[in-house]
């Protein structure tokens, strides 16, 4: 089975900052947009980190092991299938559709 994922760049927010709703986030990325995905989460009850990098206020821009496991969580309490901690389309969506 073959999956196509459209990557075509627009701008749009997660949680109040500036997001890039095309740009993918997944396992290893830095990106300063990984900030704003992490504050979603934490704000929403998928905790990153209780303390530390990646906790509530201290959100880095590090897409590591603890954002992809916060990350798949979301996506199994949203029905998002596959939830393998990919931010992309689907999650994006969703992600939206609760602002």
């Amino acid at each position: 089975m073959t999956s196509v994922i459209d990557v075509s760049p627009s701008t749009k927010s997660i949680s109040g900052g500036s997001m890039s709703a095309g740009l993918n986030l997944y396992l290893g990325i830095i990106d300063p947009q990984v900030i704003e995905l992490q504050k979603f989460l934490n704000k929403n009850g998928f905790t990153v980190a209780s303390s530390g990098p990646g906790s509530l206020g201290n959100e880095t821009s590090m897409f590591g092991r603890a954002t992809k496991s916060a990350l798949i969580r979301f996506q199994k309490a949203n029905n998002i299938q596959p939830a393998i901690g990919f931010y992309g389309p689907q999650t994006r969506a969703k992600v939206d559709s609760l602002k």
